[in-house]
C-alpha cells in the first residue's frame, strides 16, 4: 500500500515519503500562481481545475487559498469558497451543493499521533471531513459588525460524528 493510499484511508502515513512530497510541491506551485490571479483572470479556471480535479463549473474557490494536495477536495455544485481559506486535505474534504464558505475558514484533516515521541516523526493520520448540502455560510473570524463567529447554522461530519452547529450554540448528536 502506498503512502498516499494509507493517507486517504485514515492509516498512519509517512509525510516525508517522496510520493507525498511531490504532491505537496505540485500543489504549492499551483497555489503560488493562483495567489497572483483573480477569479476573473484568464487561466484561473484551468489552474483551479488542475489543483482540484473534478471541481464543478458552477463552483469557485477565491484566492488566496491554501491546501496540501488539492485532489482531496470534493465540491458539490454551486459551492463558493471565499478568500483566505485553508483546507488541509490529506483526508478527503467533501462539501455539499449550495454551500457558501466565508473568508478564512479552515478545515483540517490531519491528526498527529498522541504519543509525544511518535509525534516527533514524520507520520500522521488524516480523517475525512464532510459538510452536507446546505444553503448557509461557514464563517470564521470577525464579522463586519465586530462580533466574533465560529460557524453559522450548518452540519458537518467528522470521523463518524455528526455535529450540528447553530449560531450561538453547539449540539453534538454523536461524538
Amino acid at each position: 500500500m502506498t503512502e498516499v493510499e494509507k493517507m486517504r484511508s485514515s492509516q498512519l502515513a509517512d509525510m516525508s515519503a517522496p510520493e507525498l512530497q511531490e504532491r505537496f510541491e505540485h500543489a504549492k506551485k499551483l497555489l503560488a500562481v493562483m495567489r497572483g490571479l483573480s477569479t476573473y483572470d484568464d487561466g484561473y479556471r484551468e489552474l483551479l481545475e488542475e489543483l482540484v480535479p473534478g471541481i464543478p463549473e458552477t463552483s469557485v474557490i477565491c484566492p488566496p487559498f491554501h491546501c496540501d494536495h488539492g485532489d482531496g477536495i470534493r465540491l458539490g455544485e454551486h459551492v463558493f469558497v471565499n478568500a483566505n481559506c485553508t483546507f488541509l486535505d490529506g483526508g478527503y474534504i467533501t462539501i455539499g451543493a449550495h454551500t457558501l464558505v466565508g473568508p478564512c475558514v479552515q478545515i483540517y484533516t490531519p491528526h498527529h499521533p498522541m504519543n509525544y515521541l511518535e509525534r516527533r516523526g514524520s507520520k500522521e493520520y488524516a480523517y475525512p471531513v464532510t459538510v452536507g448540502e446546505v444553503e448557509f455560510y461557514l464563517v470564521n473570524g470577525t464579522g463586519g459588525n465586530g462580533y466574533k463567529s465560529l460557524f453559522a447554522a450548518f452540519s458537518f461530519h467528522f470521523d463518524e460524528a455528526l455535529v450540528e452547529i447553530k449560531i450561538g450554540q453547539l449540539e453534538v448528536d454523536k461524538f
